[in-house]
């Protein structure tokens, strides 16, 4: 069967590895333009580069480029079966995604279609942390030193991506609170007076743990990290 040449449209997330390098995504399908009435023929090479990164986080702009197409990519026609295209002009696009598992991009390039198949994925959770530490021993004038709680994203494709603190709750146990715990409720990331009454009052052998800890992402939906524990010496 013979085949006419087509334009190779490659697209790929714009993700650079550790190494530095940018890795291309291949399309899923290609359907190969043809004259006379002539069958279309599939793409048969089934190897997809940087598969690993063929992901769409929801409520994030991922960056997307398309190469190898006339003028620098202005003349492909870009769709998406689940999300919005935004373009950035010279072949760059960003594509946001609200919900669902998958989503597919297709490219139409002077009678080819290529469809390139993403997977969609929420925002890994982050760490609830207090300084550099996520729970354990700490000494007593450090966690004192501290102004509140953050959350950290921790080893993500994006750098940046950040969640906000709403809500959690401090509690006192331990030396120091023998008659019985203490317990403060907090809004916002910094200790308000409650929450810092309590570890004012901590001494050596003292235990806070930082429970009910809400924060919300870039994606707009609201969760729940586990607790910290923090054994202050």
């Amino acid at each position: 069967m013979k085949l006419f040449s087509v334009i190779t449209v490659l697209i790929f997330a714009s993700f650079v590895s550790s190494e530095g390098q940018t890795i291309p995504i291949f399309p899923t399908q290609q359907a190969k333009s043809t004259t006379n009435k002539q069958s279309i023929d599939k793409h048969e090479a089934d190897y997809v580069g940087g598969d690993a990164l063929k992901i769409l986080y929801i409520g994030l702009e991922n960056p997307i480029s398309v190469l190898g197409a006339t003028n620098n990519g202005k003349a492909i026609k870009l769709s998406i079966d689940n999300g919005t295209l935004i373009s950035y002009g010279d072949g760059k696009y960003g594509v946001k995604v609200k919900q669902g598992t998958e989503s597919n991009i297709t490219v139409k390039d002077n009678g080819t279609t290529s469809i390139y198949e993403f997977r969609v994925k929420k925002i890994p959770n982050p760490i609830a942390k207090v300084g550099t530490q996520s729970g354990g021993s700490i000494s007593l004038n450090d966690f004192k030193s501290q102004q509140g709680v953050r959350a950290e994203l921790e080893n993500f494709t994006f750098e940046g991506v950040r969640f906000t603190i709403q809500s959690y709750t401090v509690i006192g146990i331990g030396k120091g609170f023998e008659d019985n715990k203490t317990v403060a409720q907090n809004t916002g990331a910094v200790f308000q007076s409650g929450a810092r009454s309590i570890i004012d009052r901590c001494t050596n052998g003292s235990v806070i743990i930082i429970d009910d800890i809400n924060v919300v992402g870039p994606d707009g939906q609201a969760r729940l990290l586990p607790p910290i524990v923090f054994m202050l010496y």
